[in-house]
């Protein structure tokens, strides 16, 4: 990036840190906890520095603390003993049918104390209910000190939770203190690397499009000069409608470089960077056609690299044929005719690659002319012997299927082909493109079948048989 963006977006992240800080120090909870009682009939905490340690914590309002520790069993319902132990030994807790207001009530049942073993509750006044997913998130705070014995350190980390999460405003939440200005940073961070990437781009696009038309004044006169055949009229084409899109190109390039850096992080931008690049790759293979094609029409130095090109293109797609496992595992009469013609077209192009060679002194344009069309035939054979094997072997079929056939759509897309018989005689179907396909497809298929999962401790919620319509909030949950 340059200067003026760099300053104004890290200053501008400056600002969103510091506001963050400010009001995270600003909302954080405050309030002492009005009354803590602990009531341990298991005889597993010790209640004096249980309650010197809930009186230490802050609340966001003004919160009773009462805790019960018991011994419990297995199919305890400890929302039902919790609220059986409120009637019976503390009856102000409750308002029925709920909770009293400004309560904060936590029951610990230790059935196994030795493996740390048991079940914890959570119950809340009505004007401290905090829902349903912070209950689980207050609950599984002190788990991990549970399992370990650590009954008074589970307590505090339970309270703690509830602290944070109890009657909690809407503007102290972090979503609002941490997440929402870390994603502002994040999002200035983005931006930052979206206006040098995309300016990047469009630079880099720009200096291939320079590369890639220099001479193009010359390019275009010689192409003129061609003697009129079929291929002869394709390239000519190709030419006139590349000179159009090249004055195009120079306009857009313009353009995107005149944009303000602000805009540059714009997806709109980025998105027409993205297309100029594209496009330039296009006319640069477009291009390289129209150079190759004039080499070999023109016999020019490197004609024979050129023309082996065209032929080296056909043979990796017939080598796919006989050695593929696609191919090779396959069972059918489409399967051996595709097998047998790959070794037919073979001998075609050890035929057709000795005429021309043998002929380089007599050679014509039309005779590179005819060459160019046996190629694009016996590309055209190879391409409807595949999609027969493939409608007799029923890969696009069934589940499995569906994935190989839209991975192979999506081969068959995104190929460019690198010969000018493959550039303008394209086949629907080819044994490279199915190949790449299928293993592309079957790879999604299986990834698509996995599945994870996992598992966490049961939650308990209404105060069973003798709660009486109680509806008091809370719930429990085992570790």
């Amino acid at each position: 990036m340059k200067k003026p963006e760099v300053l104004v977006l890290s200053l501008l992240a400056v600002l969103v840190i510091a506001a963050a800080a400010v009001l995270h120090t600003l909302t954080r909870p405050s309030a002492p906890p009005g009354d803590v009682l602990v009531e341990d009939t298991a005889g597993l905490v010790d209640p004096v520095l249980l309650e010197e340690d809930l009186a230490a914590q802050r609340f966001h309002t003004d919160v009773d603390v009462v805790v019960y520790v018991r011994e419990g069993q297995y199919a305890d319902n400890v929302n039902e003993e919790t609220l059986t132990f409120a009637r019976e030994q503390h009856p102000e807790l409750i308002d029925h049918p709920y909770w009293r207001d400004g309560l904060l009530l936590i029951t610990l049942s230790v059935e196994d104390a030795a493996r740390g073993q048991g079940q914890i509750g959570t119950y809340f006044g009505e004007d401290l209910a905090p829902g349903e997913s912070a209950e689980t998130r207050i609950q599984q705070a002190g788990r991990d000190a549970f399992q370990s014995n650590n009954w008074n350190d589970g307590i505090v980390q339970v309270a703690g939770a509830a602290a944070r999460l109890m009657d909690r405003p809407w503007y102290a939440s972090p979503a609002v203190t941490m997440v929402a200005p870390g994603i502002i940073v994040v999002l200035l961070l983005a931006a930052g690397i979206t206006i040098g990437w995309t300016r990047g781009r469009i630079d880099a696009a720009a200096g291939r499009l320079g590369e890639a038309t220099t001479g193009i004044d010359d390019l275009m006169d010689r192409v003129e000069h061609i003697i009129i055949g079929e291929y002869a009229q394709k390239i000519r084409g190709t030419a006139h409608s590349s000179l159009r899109e090249y004055t195009d190109l120079l306009a857009e390039r313009d353009r995107l470089r005149s944009l303000s850096w602000f805009r540059l992080a714009l997806p709109g931008t980025v998105a027409a960077a993205g297309r100029f690049s594209r496009r330039v790759d296009d006319f640069t293979a477009d291009l390289k056609v129209v150079r190759d094609s004039l080499t070999l029409y023109e016999h020019a130095p490197g004609w024979e690299q050129v023309w082996g090109a065209q032929l080296q293109g056909i043979r990796e797609e017939l080598r796919q044929v006989r050695s593929a496992p696609l191919f090779t595992n396959q069972r059918g009469a489409a399967r051996d005719a595709l097998v047998a013609y790959a070794d037919e077209a073979e001998r075609d192009l050890d035929r057709l690659d000795s005429e021309v060679r043998g002929a380089a002194g007599d050679r014509t344009a039309e005779t590179t002319d005819i060459a160019l069309a046996q190629l694009e035939a016996l590309q055209g054979d190879l391409g409807a012997r595949t999609q027969a094997f493939l409608d007799e072997s029923r890969l696009f079929e069934g589940t499995q299927g569906r994935y190989v056939e839209k991975a192979t759509a999506k081969q068959l897309r995104s190929h460019r082909p690198a010969t000018i018989t493959g550039y303008y005689g394209r086949s629907p179907m080819m044994p490279a493109a199915l190949i790449a396909g299928h293993r592309l497809g079957m790879r999604q298929y299986r990834q698509s079948q996995q599945r994870s999962s996992s598992s966490g401790g049961s939650v308990t919620r209404g105060f069973g048989s003798s709660g009486g319509g109680f509806r008091g909030s809370g719930s429990s949950s085992r570790f």
